[in-house]
């Protein structure tokens, strides 16, 4: 069951996001994030993960990626096909907070599908392009 607090915050996101506040950038971009990634493997709260270090970890770096506020990260990860999620990574790393797809998957996909139009795209360019 989704958690309002939760749902709200995804929601400020989309509009900080919409109004251009939060600068988004491919998460393959940044080394702090992808080096071990082990803010992926642990999170807090109910039903919580934890993965040995020793597990790789891949994404879809297309379709992945990050923003900062107020020294915290908010990462949207794509796994191959998969659908997106939402992690909420303080600075140190530790007591992430992980928001799934199979709870919040409406406005995770919104939010994707916001953040990826920010970015050039090939067959959005072609498609424009023929239009004009």
């Amino acid at each position: 069951m989704a958690d309002d607090r939760y749902a709200n915050f995804l929601e400020k996101v989309f509009e900080l996001t919409k109004s251009c506040t939060l600068p988004w950038h491919y998460l393959d971009s940044s080394q702090t994030l992808c080096e071990g990634m082990k803010w992926s493997k642990t999170y807090s709260g109910v039903g919580a993960l934890v993965l040995s270090d020793n597990v790789s970890f891949s994404f879809n770096t297309e379709k992945s990626f990050y923003c900062s506020t107020d020294g915290t990260y908010i990462v949207l990860l794509v796994k191959g096909t998969q659908p997106a999620n939402v992690y909420v990574v303080p600075s140190t790393f530790k007591n992430t907070v992980y928001l799934s797809a199979e709870i919040y998957g409406d406005i995770i996909t919104r939010l994707l599908n916001l953040v990826q139009s920010q970015f050039p795209d090939g067959e959005v360019f072609i498609d424009k392009f023929l239009k004009e």
